[in-house]
């Protein structure tokens, strides 16, 4: 039962962490590169726009390429942050979790994140990509009311990430012995017609297994 349940929760961390920011980066470096004309907007201030646009997008190309460095590339973060593009900020923000996930320091990578779910500066959406990616990091080691509190903000019915949000849920109800509402959660994902089929079958997957438990 564990063996199966723990292979259910590696298909959620491939299906869903490394999925959900190589859909959405692309997209949001897309709006980076973008220079949003304003109606009736001045010359002068469409030129300022585009010259920050390409400044912070010079400055997130050099701490790319200083991102393998030893120091991680702390001189060009710190270059990058100075240019107070938003988008681009919370570009060299996941980039450096990502290096500390690749080195296997998830606390590091945990914070970083922590730090982009609370900056009201950001999106909603660049918030809850960031929120959900802290999570999937936590599924194994937080509780479950952990769990509830980072997610409760995802796990409303007009959010677009409800259901990767829910799966996590449900796994961490799993892993806190909680089988009547990880049960609950996991149904919930089958019986709504909208879940994502990948998420719909382990889930129904999860469901036959927690006949035994509840």
């Amino acid at each position: 039962m564990s063996d199966v349940l723990e292979e259910i929760n590696e298909d959620i961390r491939r299906d869903n962490m490394t999925k959900l920011w190589k859909k959405y980066g692309p997209w949001i470096i897309g709006i980076c590169v973008s220079v949003v004309v304003l109606v009736g907007g001045s010359e002068a201030y469409t030129s300022y726009q585009l010259s920050q646009a390409v400044n912070a997008s010079n400055a997130y190309e050099e701490f790319l390429k200083a991102s393998k460095n030893e120091d991680g590339g702390a001189a060009e973060l710190a270059k990058l942050n100075a240019t107070e593009h938003k988008a681009y900020k919370f570009l060299g923000q996941m980039s450096q979790a990502d290096a500390f996930i690749d080195a296997e320091n998830i606390i590091e990578a945990v914070k970083i994140y922590d730090t982009i779910t609370v900056d009201t500066n950001l999106s909603q959406n660049d918030r809850d990509i960031a929120a959900l990616r802290a999570a999937y990091l936590l599924v194994d080691s937080a509780s479950y009311d952990d769990m509830k509190k980072r997610l409760e903000s995802i796990n409303v019915v007009e959010n677009a990430f409800r259901f990767q949000a829910r799966e996590l849920l449900a796994t961490s109800a799993y892993k806190a012995t909680k089988f009547v509402e990880a049960n609950k959660l996991f149904q919930s994902l089958v019986d709504n017609a909208q879940t994502p089929e990948g998420i719909r079958s382990r889930a129904s997957q999860a469901v036959a297994l927690l006949v035994s438990k509840i």
